[in-house]
C-alpha cells in the first residue's frame, strides 16, 4: 500500500502543476516507473477524451522505445541482418508486483478518473503479461500476419521459426525509421532523408486497420506510431505483434453499422452508434452529461 501512495501522490503532485508543465512532469514519473507502468502511460496518451490535451500530447514519447521495446517484457537488438527478441528473465515478477499495485489502485481511479474504465485496462495488462511471457504466441501471430498484410500493402519482418522458442524470437532486422519519429521531423528533413509521400501513409495503415476489422479473423491491437517502421525504399512496416485480438461480434456489428451510416451520410444515426460504442460515455463521469448534446456535436463533426 505504501508504494502505492508513492506513486499516487506523485501523479497528483505532477498534475497540480501549471499546463506547460504537468505534462512533462507526468511523463517522467511514467519512465521512471518503467514496467507495466510505460503500458499505462501509452494508453493515457490516446484518451484525449479523458485527460488534458497537453498531458496526452506529452505522454505520446511512451510510444517510441530506445534500445529495446519500452514498456514490454522483451528487449529487442540487432545481430548482422536479424532482430532478435529475448524475454527479460526478471520481467514476470517484476510486472507481477505492478499488476498487485493496480489491482490495488481501482477503487480510487475509478473514483477520480471513471472514464478511464481502469478494472478493464487492468484486465488486459494482466492478459498481456501472460501471452507476453510465452513468445510462441508472437511468433504465430507474426507469421500470420506476414501473409495476410502483404496484401494490404503492408509488410512484416520474416521470422526464423527454427531459431524461436518461448523465450526468443528471431527475424529479419529491417532498417527504418519509426512513424512517431518520422513525425517529429520538420518538412525539409523530411523530404531529404524519407522521399516516399508522407500522405499516403494514413490511407495505407487505416485502410489495413479497416480490412482487418471486417475481413481479418484477428486485428493487430497496437497499431500506434511507434509500431510502424517506414524504409529508404518507401516501405511501410508493421512491427510487434503481441498484441492481436479477435473482435467481439456485437461490437464487430455495431461498428459495422456506423462505418456504412457515415458512407452514406446518415450522420445522425452514425453519432448515436458512435455513442454504444463508447461504453464510457453511459456511465461515471459521463452520467450527468447530455448524449445528445454530444451526438449533435458529432454530426457537426462529420458534415464538415
Amino acid at each position: 500500500m505504501w508504494g502505492l501512495l508513492k506513486i499516487g501522490y506523485r501523479l497528483w503532485s505532477a498534475g497540480r502543476l501549471p499546463a506547460g508543465d504537468r505534462g512533462p512532469a507526468i511523463l517522467a514519473v511514467f519512465q521512471s516507473l518503467g514496467g507495466l507502468w510505460i503500458k499505462v502511460g501509452q494508453q493515457c496518451a490516446s484518451r484525449y477524451d479523458a485527460l488534458p490535451a497537453d498531458i496526452c500530447d506529452a505522454l505520446t514519447v511512451l510510444y517510441a522505445g530506445a534500445d529495446g521495446l519500452t514498456g514490454s517484457v522483451c528487449t529487442v537488438r540487432r545481430e548482422g541482418n536479424r532482430a532478435i527478441k529475448e524475454l527479460d528473465p526478471s520481467a514476470v515478477a517484476r510486472f507481477q508486483g505492478d499488476l498487485a499495485l493496480m489491482t490495488q489502485a481501482t477503487p480510487f481511479v475509478r473514483l477520480v478518473l471513471p472514464q478511464l474504465q481502469w478494472p478493464r485496462l487492468v484486465e488486459e495488462l494482466r492478459s498481456m503479461v501472460i501471452e507476453e511471457t510465452d513468445l510462441r504466441y508472437e511468433a504465430a501471430r507474426q507469421r500470420r500476419a506476414r501473409t495476410r498484410m502483404k496484401a494490404h500493402g503492408l509488410k512484416v519482418p520474416r521470422l526464423y521459426l527454427d531459431d524461436c522458442t518461448a523465450s526468443r524470437i528471431e527475424m529479419e532486422w529491417i532498417e527504418g525509421i519509426r512513424l512517431v519519429d518520422y513525425l517529429a521531423l520538420d518538412q525539409h528533413e523530411r523530404r531529404r532523408e524519407w522521399p516516399h509521400p508522407s500522405k499516403r501513409i494514413p490511407k495505407l495503415v487505416l485502410k489495413s486497420l479497416l480490412r482487418q476489422i471486417f475481413e481479418e479473423p484477428e486485428i493487430h491491437t497496437d497499431m500506434h506510431p511507434g509500431n510502424i517502421l517506414l524504409t529508404k525504399k518507401g516501405d511501410v512496416v508493421l512491427i510487434d505483434f503481441g498484441g492481436m485480438a479477435v473482435i467481439d461480434g456485437d461490437f464487430l456489428a455495431r461498428f459495422r453499422a456506423f462505418i456504412r451510416a457515415i458512407a452514406t451520410q446518415h450522420f445522425t444515426r452514425a453519432s448515436q452508434l458512435f455513442c454504444l460504442l463508447c461504453e464510457g460515455l453511459h456511465a461515471g463521469f459521463f452520467a450527468s452529461r447530455r448524449i445528445e448534446r454530444l451526438q449533435r456535436q458529432l454530426v457537426v463533426v462529420m458534415q464538415t
